[in-house]
């Protein structure tokens, strides 16, 4: 599951309205800084948001925890023609239970700029599931593999744990 989150060229495989995203900074052990923009629908203009992950692992969880929340980053500057958005704060919990994984995902984000309510209500509303449903499916992909920072740093405080 964490592959996937930081696999971007697959991304508009299964992420509704995305434009494009790359890692600007990888900070070890377990922490990036990402960049992501999406495709809105007219009149509404594009939105971009730059943000940091934060994975650890909750022990009594026995899960990975992603915080996520936007950062200020010189190197990724706003663009023309596309509002910077804010991830005030997000957080996936992942719990592994054999050869599935529970996900919890929580978001609050502000679009800023003019944002009709009807668009806001679509995508309230059928984010959720059609993106999981979407990450589901794409985890049955034949590319999908383990990511390394999971395997050096991540599995082996979740082993500890249990």
């Amino acid at each position: 599951v964490l592959w996937i989150m930081i696999d971007h060229p697959h991304k508009p495989e299964w992420i509704n309205r995305f434009k494009e995203a790359h890692t600007v900074e990888e900070i070890p052990p377990s922490s990036n800084i990402q960049y992501s923009a999406f495709e809105l629908p007219f009149p509404v203009s594009d939105r971009d948001f730059v943000f940091r992950n934060e994975f650890t692992v909750d022990k009594s969880l026995k899960g990975v925890v992603i915080d996520v929340k936007s950062v200020v980053d010189k190197r990724q500057p706003e663009k023309s023609g596309t509002v910077r958005g804010e991830i005030v704060r997000g957080k996936y919990i992942l719990i592994p239970q054999g050869d599935k994984t529970l996900i919890q995902a929580e978001y609050l984000a502000d679009p800023k700029g003019s944002v009709p309510a009807w668009l806001i209500n679509f995508f309230q509303k059928e984010w959720p599931y059609k993106t999981l449903d979407a990450m589901r499916k794409q985890l049955t992909k034949p590319y999908v593999q383990e990511w390394d920072v999971y395997t050096k740093v991540l599995k082996p405080e979740l082993e500890a744990a249990k």
